[in-house]
């Protein structure tokens, strides 16, 4: 799996100077446009037609209403210790996997060790992108695309089930089918937390913590138990 996650990244030509350059600033960027291109036209069109189109009104404050920051610091606390159980708990997973498998776990651990930021301004560039990328995330996941489905089925499940799959097949060309599936149960995670609480601070500090924890945290804990159990 290893090998091959590399063979693929190698032919997308993915490297951490890509990833994390301007060119993920830029990227950041055109998502913002994107949402509020969303917004705009979606409001044109309500506008021309409020009566007909009163479902889009409906879905514009279903978005706008996860915006509110009553107990701020309590959703950011819950956020991040759920970010960091979750971050443990996929880790365990990928060990029990390994052992199972017979296959060396640090190396299943760190498949994607490739795309991390090697260097200093790398790393730089990797926090503005990890800090602004979760937030323009969720807005387009956990906010449009799931309150825009949402009210289609009696359950969040289904609603959840779509926007996590979306999720992870975005994903799935860079980190590989394990990896994908991990994504999809955070994102699973993270569609009942904002359906639960109705709060973007919630699911952006969970969904920063993993993503500051996957990149920063857990490969130096990785190496940490790798140079123990090898001396």
């Amino acid at each position: 799996m290893f090998q091959k996650n590399n063979e693929q990244n190698n032919k997308l030509k993915l490297t951490p100077e890509l990833i994390w350059s301007k060119l993920g600033i830029y990227q950041e960027i055109i998502l913002l446009g994107l949402i509020l291109a969303t917004y705009i036209i979606s409001e044109f069109i309500y506008q021309l037609n409020p009566v007909k189109h009163y479902s889009i009104y409906e879905w514009h404050n279903r978005v706008f209403s996860i915006f509110n920051f009553q107990d701020v610091f309590s959703y950011l606390l819950k956020g991040i210790l759920i970010g960091i159980l979750v971050s443990f708990i996929i880790a365990a997973l990928e060990i029990l996997i390994s052992k199972f498998k017979k296959e060396i776990w640090y190396k299943n651990l760190t498949r994607n060790n490739f795309l991390l930021p090697q260097t200093v301004t790398q790393k730089k560039m990797a926090t503005i992108i990890v800090f602004s990328g979760s937030f323009i995330e969720e807005v387009i996941f956990r906010g449009l695309i799931f309150f825009a489905i949402l009210p289609i089925w009696n359950s969040w499940i289904w609603a959840a089930l779509i926007v996590s799959s979306i999720f992870a097949f975005f994903h799935s060309d860079a980190q590989g089918f394990l990896s994908s599936v991990w994504i999809f149960i955070i994102s699973m995670v993270l569609s009942f937390l904002i359906f639960e609480y109705q709060t973007i601070v919630i699911v952006y500090s969970t969904h920063l913590t993993i993503n500051l924890i996957s990149i920063f945290v857990m490969p130096q804990l990785i190496e940490y138990f790798k140079n123990r159990m090898e001396n």
